[in-house]
């Protein structure tokens, strides 16, 4: 990996972390690339889901496919290197449009989602050498995981969570995407197909026409109950959309995937014959420029990042220098440091518009030694051999004499005891070291004590051990329940992990479908064990089960839970806060998990 160098850090994942870097060659040959890399193999759960990501990723080949250049597994990482997408999410894109008060462009949604679609189908039509369909179902086909560059191309990123004939099995009881976007069958657990992503594709186009979730609103728990009972919202032409249009969403959405497209590419032509007949075509250069324009403040901080580094290429931190972390989610930074360097993150997230926070590119300079590190790993300025010839000798004259020195003191301390045959048969060894001397030695001074000598004792490296952990199992009855820490969702239940060590106060959180929720807070400065098994929430009155119509879900008070609005798209719905801090993952650029 010595041949790619790290420009800066692009974004952090559940189980990943993805770094811009370059790829330098002869004739000043330099590509962008990107790199990412499972924060730990110990987990052999997360190491089978990163491997079959690559596997499964190194087969598509699409213009609306993110291309993976080569996977590496060593003894102690694994890493995906692909193609550099210079250019936002379509999650990022709708926010920074609303932000600067600009009207949703229909045509630019219509052929975002069309281009998406092209490449799906690919994904879906990926058969084995031999001609036997892998079967492969993204099952987090979102718009935070559809990527728009400033040169106007459309790709599908994040293949973390798919599902192919040839991955691992999906544990019962987990569910894996994200609850805004997936069908019914997706939260029961049944066998997801190609339609699964026909529905999140359903969802997206809806988001595009209303400008909100169908499930606007409504809290988890009114969601599950709705998609399990096959109750899904529909979209009707009083909200000022096109009949073609509704109709295409509608049959998207379908909660029977039977009722739904056949495929991607099916839905994909419905899509494009309203776009011919609308003449609402947009061109890969219009989809550039429109890019370009709403987020050419960015671009250009980024842009001013990326050039400053590569002038700088030979003094960019080595792929070799990435290690194996200990899985850090609850506590991430901005900034990595990697061999002793500070480097740029390029994934600064955007504000709304009520927030408080600047959108900012971390203004540090990115060659800077860190401090905490430099005495140990900043890079030497380069010396002429004679000098540096000059320092050796000195400091082979400086070691002979430290030898003289402590074979004197030996001496002169066994000298001073009572003398008894094993104390002067203990002496000569000690004099052996006396040989390498060149030159002659200065006296040794009566007055020189032993006590300096303690200074150069090498028991500094402790120092440099890695930060201490601890061991974390968290285990909760019913099987199927999702557990958050610090607004994180686990990868697992039960989990075993390790986590790194502090006295902070964390948050635990969990809750399954008809179980009330629970919440526990407690420290990680030591190891931990949790079992917890949530109560069964009691079934509510005959007399308000009566009105089962989707618009009085809305009014039943809202069980336990987070919202499932989208935290990249939609607005929070408001309520009563506990006014403590929450963490969330930044997806603005989502290349993981």
């Amino acid at each position: 990996m010595s041949k790619y160098r790290l420009i800066g850090e692009l974004g952090r994942g559940g189980m990943a972390d993805v770094y811009l870097a370059l790829a330098a060659g002869p004739g000043g040959f330099n590509k962008l690339l990107v790199i990412k890399q499972l924060r730990t193999i110990e987990n052999a759960q997360f190491l089978t889901m990163f491997l079959d990501e690559a596997r499964l990723a190194a087969r598509l080949s699409h213009p609306n496919v993110v291309q993976t250049f080569e996977v590496v597994h060593e003894e102690e990482r694994a890493f995906i290197v692909m193609e550099f997408l210079d250019g936002p999410s379509l999650s990022r894109l709708r926010r920074v449009t609303r932000a600067t008060g600009e009207q949703p462009m229909l045509p630019i949604e219509l052929h975002v989602l069309s281009q998406a679609l092209a490449g799906l189908h690919c994904a879906h039509e990926l058969a084995n050498y031999d001609g036997t369909p892998l079967g492969v179902v993204h099952r987090d086909f979102t718009p935070q995981n559809l990527l728009v560059t400033y040169d106007g191309d459309v790709k599908i990123v994040d293949f973390g969570v798919a599902k192919a004939n040839f991955s691992a099995q999906t544990v019962a009881g987990v569910f894996k995407g994200k609850l805004s976007y997936a069908p019914p069958e997706q939260v029961l657990g049944h066998p997801v197909d190609r339609r699964t992503d026909v529905f999140a594709a359903g969802v997206i186009l809806w988001e595009a026409l209303t400008g909100q979730s169908p499930w606007h609103g409504m809290e988890a728990g009114v969601v599950i109950h709705a998609l399990a009972s096959g109750d899904i919202p529909r979209l009707t032409s009083d909200a000022g959309v096109d009949p073609t249009l509704v109709e295409i969403c509608n049959r998207a959405m379908e909660a029977e995937p039977t009722a739904r497209f056949a495929s991607a590419l099916e839905m994909r032509d419905a899509l494009e014959q309203y776009i011919q007949l609308k003449q609402l075509t947009v061109t890969r250069r219009q989809l550039g420029e429109h890019v370009s324009r709403l987020l050419a403040e960015q671009h250009a901080k980024t842009r001013a990042i990326i050039d400053g580094q590569i002038r700088q290429v030979k003094d960019l931190p080595s792929a070799d220098s990435l290690m194996v972390a200990p899985l850090d989610t609850l506590t991430p930074s901005p900034i990595s440091v990697l061999a002793g360097r500070q480097l740029p993150s390029l994934a600064a997230p955007y504000s709304s518009p009520g927030a408080e926070a600047k959108e900012s590119i971390p203004a540090v300079a990115p060659l800077e030694p860190a401090p905490e590190l430099a005495p140990a790993f900043a890079r030497p300025k380069p010396v002429d051999g004679t000098l540096r010839l000059v320092v050796l000798l000195g400091f082979g004259a400086l070691l002979a004499v430290l030898v003289i020195l402590v074979a004197l003191l030996w001496q002169l301390r066994s000298e001073n005891r009572a003398s008894s045959p094993a104390a002067t048969v203990a002496t000569p060894p000690m004099a052996a070291p006396v040989i390498p001397p060149a030159q002659p030695a200065p006296p040794v001074p009566a007055q020189v004590e032993p006590a300096p000598m303690a200074r150069i004792e090498p028991a500094a490296p402790a120092a440099l051990s890695e930060p201490p952990t601890v061991a974390v199992r968290i285990r909760v009855l019913p099987a199927h329940a999702r557990v958050y820490l610090d607004g994180i969702e686990l990868p697992s239940n039960p989990f075993d992990g390790v986590l790194p060590r502090d006295a902070k106060l964390h948050e635990l959180r969990v809750g399954a479908p008809g179980y009330l929720g629970l919440r526990r807070g407690f420290q990680l400065d030591r190891d931990l064990s949790l079992e917890l098994a949530l109560e069964r929430q009691l079934p509510a009155p005959k007399a308000e089960v009566a009105p089962a119509k989707p618009s009085a879900a809305p009014a039943k008070p809202p069980p336990a839970g987070a919202s499932t609005e989208d935290p990249e798209y939609f607005t929070p719905k408001k309520g009563p806060s506990d006014n403590r801090p929450r963490r969330q993952l930044d997806t603005d650029i989502r290349w993981n998990e």
